[in-house]
C-alpha cells in the first residue's frame, strides 16, 4: 500500500513539473497523452484496491466518483487543447487519488490492528458438526451390535450448544462441547468394552468346538497306542485352549492344534495303510494253505479293497472299522484250519 502512494506522489511531481510549460503544438501533444495516461492509470489502480476491499466507506466512495469526474474532464480539456483546464484537472484528479490510497492505507492498518488485539475464538460451530458427525457414528456403531446406550444426555446437550451458539453466547457453548466429548469419550469407552465381550464369547464358543474334537483326538491316539509326548501334546493343547479368554490367544491356539491334528491325521492314517499291507500278505499266505475255504479269502479280499477305498477317501471311522472287521475275518480263517 505504501508503494502506491509513493507511486502516485511521484507521478503527481513529474506531472506538475511537465506542465509548467507546453512549448509548442507537438510537444504539447505528447504531455497531454503523458498526463492522461498518468491520471487514467492512477485510476485504474485506485480502482483495483477498491475492488479488493470489502465494505467501502461511503466518503471514499464519493471521492472516486470525484476522482473519475476530474479525469473525465481531463479529457475534455485535452480534446480542447485547453492547457490551464488540463493542468488543473489533472491536479485535482491526482490530488484525491493519493488522498483515497491514504485513506485505504490508514483503514487497512487500523483494522489489522483490531484483528492482532482481538482474542482468537474458536470455529465452535465447525467442532460441534464435527463432533454430532463422530456421535451419529457411535450411535449407529451401538445399533449395529445391540449394545444398550442411553444417549438422551447427549441429544439434550447438543441441542443446548446449538441453541447457545444461536444466541452467541459462546463460553457457555464451549462449556457444553467440552461436556459433550467427555460424555462421548465414556460411551467410546463402554461400547469397545461391550465389543471385546462379544469376541471373547464367539471366541470360547469357537474353542469349545475344538475342545470336543480334541477328545475325540486323544481317545484316538491313546486307543493306536500312539507315542506319549504327542498325547501331552494334545492334552497340554487341550488345557490351553480351556482356559484362554483371549480371541487371539485362542485363535492361535486352535492353529496350533490343527497343526497337531494334522501331523496326527497322517500319522494314523500311516498305520492303517501299513497295517492293511500287512493284512495283504496275510491273505495271499491263506490263499496257498490247504483247506482254506476260497470264498471267505475272496470274502477278506473284497473287504481289503474297502478297506483302501476308505483310505483314499480319507474316511477314518470307515477304516477303522474295516480294520477290525478284517482282522477278525483273518482271525477265523487261520483258526479254521489250525
Amino acid at each position: 500500500m505504501k508503494n502506491k502512494i509513493a507511486f502516485l506522489g511521484i507521478f503527481l511531481l513529474v506531472s506538475t513539473m511537465m506542465l509548467g510549460s507546453l512549448p509548442n503544438e507537438a510537444e504539447a501533444r505528447t504531455e497531454y497523452d503523458t498526463i492522461l495516461r498518468i491520471a487514467s492509470q492512477a485510476h485504474q489502480e485506485i480502482k483495483i484496491q477498491l475492488d479488493r476491499t470489502d465494505r467501502v466507506p461511503n466518503e471514499i466512495q464519493r471521492l472516486f466518483q470525484d476522482g473519475t469526474n476530474e479525469l473525465n474532464a481531463l479529457k475534455e480539456a485535452i480534446r480542447n487543447e485547453d492547457p490551464e483546464s488540463s493542468k488543473k484537472h489533472f491536479l485535482n484528479s491526482m490530488n484525491i487519488f493519493k488522498k483515497i490510497s491514504h485513506m485505504i492505507s490508514d483503514r487497512s492498518t487500523a483494522e489489522s490492528a483490531m484483528v492482532d488485539r482481538a482474542p482468537a475464538r474458536p470455529d465452535l460451530k465447525s467442532a460441534l458438526e464435527r463432533t454430532e458427525k463422530y456421535f451419529i457414528n457411535l450411535k449407529n456403531i451401538a445399533r449395529t451390535h445391540g449394545t444398550d446406550v442411553d444417549f438422551s444426555q447427549l441429544n439434550d446437550l447438543f441441542d443446548l450448544a446449538k441453541q447457545q451458539l444461536r444466541e452467541e453466547n459462546y463460553d457457555e457453548a464451549q462449556k457444553s462441547i467440552n461436556q459433550i466429548n467427555r460424555l462421548i469419550v465414556d460411551i467410546n469407552s463402554k461400547l469397545r468394552e461391550a465389543a471385546q465381550q462379544k469376541a471373547t464369547d464367539r471366541a470360547k464358543v469357537f474353542a469349545q468346538k475344538y475342545l470336543d474334537r480334541l477328545d475325540t483326538i486323544i481317545a484316538q491316539a491313546e486307543e493306536l497306542d500312539y507315542p506319549s509326548d504327542v498325547i501331552d501334546k494334545l492334552k497340554e493343547a487341550k488345557e490351553m485352549l480351556s482356559e484362554s479368554s483371549d480371541p487371539r490367544e485362542i485363535i492361535n491356539e486352535i492353529r496350533r492344534i490343527l497343526s497337531i491334528q494334522e501331523q496326527f491325521d497322517l500319522s494314523k492314517f500311516d498305520r492303517i495303510i501299513s497295517r492293511a499291507d500287512q493284512i495283504e500278505e496275510k491273505i495271499n499266505d491263506l490263499a496257498i494253505r490247504d483247506g482254506i475255504d476260497s470264498e471267505e479269502i475272496d470274502n477278506a479280499r473284497s473287504l481289503l479293497s474297502e478297506l483302501r477305498d476308505s483310505i483314499n477317501d480319507r474316511n477314518y471311522d470307515e477304516a477303522q472299522s474295516l480294520l477290525r472287521t478284517l482282522t477278525d475275518t483273518l482271525k477265523s480263517i487261520t483258526n479254521s484250519v489250525s
